[in-house]
C-alpha cells in the first residue's frame, strides 16, 4: 500500500473549505475579498515549541511532529516545503451574495501550497482520493472525500488548487502575490478587502451592523434614566461614524504573532483606507503624533496610560459638547442637595473642574498621561496633560484651596508656588491622613507615611497632578522632560501594566477577600513563572490606517493561565474563569475619527 504524506492528510482537511466556495466568476481576473497567510511548518513548530515551554511542555512541539511522522509512516512533511508560507484566497459573488445565494454559489476558494513536484504528490495521495486525471496541459482532478472534484495547477515551485476548473485560468502565474503583503509578520493572518466589495454589498453589510447595534440599545435591569441616555447617546455616536466612514474602508487585518525572542505573544487588528480619502489623511494625521510625557512610562510604572493624538477640530467640538452634558447632569443634582451652602462651593469646582477639562482634551490635539505604583510603602500617582493655557488650571487650584482651608478637621499645610522648573510653577499641599478615615492603617501602609503629599504643578503648555510621597522632586523630573515634544512612532494610545506590582497592590489593599486571595494567588504564580507579568494596549497609526495591538508577555500568559487552572481545576484553559484582578480606573480616550 502506497504511504500517504502528511501534506495529503492537510490538503484533504484544508478540501472542506474549499469545495464549498464555488461562484461564477469570470477566469479573466481574480482579486480576492478575503486572504488567510499562514507562517512555515518551522515557524509554526518552533512557535510551539515556546508555548509548550511556557506552559510547562517543552516536548509539545516534538510530540506532534511524533504524531505527524505516526499517522504518515514515517514520511512526515516530505513533499511539503517546509520553510514557505502557505494561504487561502477567496474571492466572492456580490450578486449571488446580495440575492441570498448558498455560499456555495456565493464564493470561490484556492488554496496556494508550498509544493514543488506536483506529480509526486498526487502520486502520494492515491490511496487517499484515487488516482489523478490529466485533463490538460499541467492540470490535474482528483476526486475530494466529499465526492467533488479538486483541481490541482503546478505552478512554478507552488501548487494551486481549487474547486472550480475555470478559475485556474485567472490565478497569476506567480500564486504567491496573491498572498504577498499579508501577514508576512504574523504567523496567522486575516485579511479582508473591504473596499473590492461592491458599494451595494458595502451597505447592506454594514446596514446589518447598525441595524444589530439599534436592536441591543434597550434599556438593562436597573440602568436609570441617564445612564442609558449615556449609553445611547455613545452607540448613537458610533454608529454616525460608521455610516459616515466606512466608505473609506479600505482594508481590515486580523494577526496573531509570537516573538519568541521577546517572549511575547500579540494579537493585531487593522483598518486601512482608501488612498487619498477623509480616512487615509487622517492616519497621516496622527502619524505625525507627539508627546511630552513618555517619561512617565519609562519609570516602571505599576500601570500607566498615555493618549497622544491630534483629534481635528471637528472631534475636538464632540467632546467639549459631551463634557458639557456631564456638566449639566452634575448641576442638576447639585440644585436637588439640601445643603445649598456646601452645593455652592461644590458648583463653583465643577465649574472650574469642566472648564479645564475641556481646555486639555477638547482641542485639536490631545497629549495626556496617567502613571501609578502600588509597591506598599511607596505609593503614588501622577496625571500629566498638555493644556494651551494654565489659567484655567490656576483658577481651580485656587477653589481646591478654599475648600481646604475651610474644612476644620483637616491638619493641612497649604505651600503655593514653591518652587520653579523649567517655566513651571509647583504648588504643595500636605495633609496628614484623618485619624477617622477608613482602613487608615491601609492608606497610611501604601503611601508609607502619615501626611500625603499632593502637587500640582501648572505652566503655559503643560499640567501636572500628584499624589504620594516626594513629589516635588518626581514633578521637576518629569517638567524638565516635558519641556519638548518627542515623537511617539505613530503611536497614539498605549495602556501598560505590571501584574506582578497590581497583583501585590490588590492583595494588601482590596477591600474584598476574594479579590485579595485571587490576588495573592497571581502574584505567587508570577513568581513561579519568573517575571512581572507585562500587559500592553496600544493603537498606532499605520500608513494610511490604525492598528490596535494587545500584548502579552511569557510570564504574564503562564502565570494567568495556572491561576485559571486552579480556579477551575477540572477544566484545561482558556475554560476556566479567569481572576479578577483589581485595577485603578482609566479615563476613556476620545475615539478617533476613522
Amino acid at each position: 500500500m502506497r504511504r500517504i504524506p502528511k501534506a495529503a492528510v492537510v490538503l484533504a482537511a484544508l478540501a472542506t473549505l474549499i469545495i464549498p466556495w464555488a461562484e461564477r466568476l469570470s477566469a479573466e481576473t481574480f482579486e480576492p475579498h478575503l486572504v488567510i497567510s499562514v507562517a512555515s511548518y518551522d515557524e509554526l513548530k518552533n512557535d510551539l515549541r515556546y508555548i509548550g515551554s511556557v506552559f510547562g511542555n517543552p516536548q509539545l512541539a516534538d510530540a506532534l511532529e511524533g504524531l505527524i511522522l505516526l499517522n504518515t509512516r514515517g514520511q512526515g512533511l516530505r513533499l511539503w516545503d517546509r520553510t514557505r508560507r502557505w494561504g487561502v484566497v477567496v474571492q466572492l459573488d456580490a450578486q449571488a451574495i446580495l440575492r441570498d445565494a448558498d455560499p456555495a454559489e456565493a464564493s470561490s476558494g484556492v488554496l496556494v501550497l508550498p509544493i514543488s513536484n506536483l506529480k509526486q504528490f498526487l502520486s502520494s495521495i492515491e490511496g487517499l482520493v484515487g488516482v489523478a486525471e490529466s485533463i490538460e496541459q499541467g492540470v490535474f482532478r482528483v476526486s475530494s472525500p466529499q465526492g467533488g472534484p479538486l483541481y490541482f495547477k503546478q505552478q512554478g515551485p507552488w501548487v494551486v488548487a481549487t474547486s472550480k476548473q475555470e478559475l485556474l485560468a485567472a490565478i497569476p502565474s506567480n500564486p504567491t502575490t496573491l498572498l504577498q503583503g499579508v501577514g508576512e509578520n504574523y504567523d496567522l493572518a486575516i485579511q479582508v478587502n473591504f473596499g473590492r466589495f461592491p458599494a451595494e454589498l458595502q451597505d447592506r453589510l454594514v446596514k446589518q451592523v447598525l441595524d444589530s447595534m439599534e436592536t441591543g440599545l434597550e434599556r438593562r435591569p436597573n440602568e436609570s434614566e441617564e445612564e442609558f441616555a449615556a449609553r445611547k447617546e455613545i452607540t448613537d455616536w458610533l454608529a454616525r461614524q460608521l455610516s459616515s466612514y466606512y466608505a473609506d474602508l479600505d482594508q481590515m487585518v486580523w494577526g496573531v504573532s509570537i516573538d519568541r525572542t521577546a517572549r511575547k505573544v500579540a494579537v493585531d487588528f487593522a483598518i486601512t483606507a482608501i488612498p487619498e480619502s477623509v480616512g487615509a489623511r487622517l492616519a497621516d494625521r496622527l502619524a505625525a503624533a507627539q508627546s511630552r510625557f513618555l517619561a512617565l512610562s519609562q519609570a516602571n510604572p505599576s500601570i500607566t496610560f498615555r493618549v497622544s493624538a491630534p483629534i481635528g477640530d471637528t472631534l475636538a467640538w464632540e467632546v467639549e459638547r459631551g463634557l458639557e452634558k456631564v456638566r449639566q447632569q452634575v448641576l442638576k443634582r447639585l440644585a436637588e442637595e439640601p445643603d445649598q451652602e456646601e452645593a455652592q462651593l461644590a458648583r463653583t469646582f465643577i465649574n472650574k473642574l469642566m472648564d479645564m477639562l475641556i481646555e486639555i482634551l477638547a482641542k485639536s490635539n490631545v497629549d495626556l498621561a496617567f502613571a501609578a505604583w502600588g509597591t506598599p510603602g511607596e505609593g503614588f500617582a501622577v496625571i500629566a496633560a498638555e493644556t494651551t493655557s494654565g489659567k484655567k488650571v490656576n483658577e481651580l487650584l485656587l477653589v481646591i484651596e478654599q475648600a481646604l482651608r475651610k474644612d476644620p478637621d483637616l491638619q493641612v499645610a497649604i505651600r503655593p508656588e514653591i518652587e520653579q522648573v523649567n517655566g513651571v510653577t509647583i504648588h504643595r499641599v500636605l495633609l496628614k491622613i484623618p485619624s477617622d478615615v477608613e482602613d487608615r492603617e491601609k492608606v497610611v501602609k501604601f503611601f508609607g507615611q502619615e501626611e500625603i503629599e499632593l502637587t500640582a504643578a501648572v505652566g503655559e503648555r503643560t499640567v501636572f497632578f500628584a499624589i504620594g510621597r516626594e513629589t516635588t522632586q518626581r514633578i521637576k523630573d518629569w517638567a524638565r522632560a516635558a519641556a519638548v515634544s518627542q515623537k511617539v512612532q505613530g503611536g497614539i494610545l498605549s495602556l501598560e501594566m505590571d501584574l506582578l506590582s497590581l497583583a501585590t497592590w490588590a492583595e494588601n489593599f482590596s477591600p474584598e477577600a476574594d479579590d485579595r486571595e485571587a490576588a495573592a494567588r497571581l502574584a505567587e504564580a508570577l513568581t513561579e513563572a519568573g517575571g512581572s507579568g507585562k500587559v500592553q494596549i496600544s493603537a498606532a497609526a499605520i500608513p494610511r490606517g490604525l492598528r490596535f495591538r494587545g500584548e502579552i508577555d511569557g510570564a504574564a500568559l503562564k502565570a494567568l493561565t495556572a491561576v485559571q487552572v486552579q480556579a477551575a481545576p477540572g477544566l484545561p484553559p482558556p475554560f476556566g474563569p479567569a481572576p479578577r484582578l483589581p485595577v485603578p480606573g482609566i479615563p476613556a480616550p476620545p475615539a478617533p475619527r476613522f
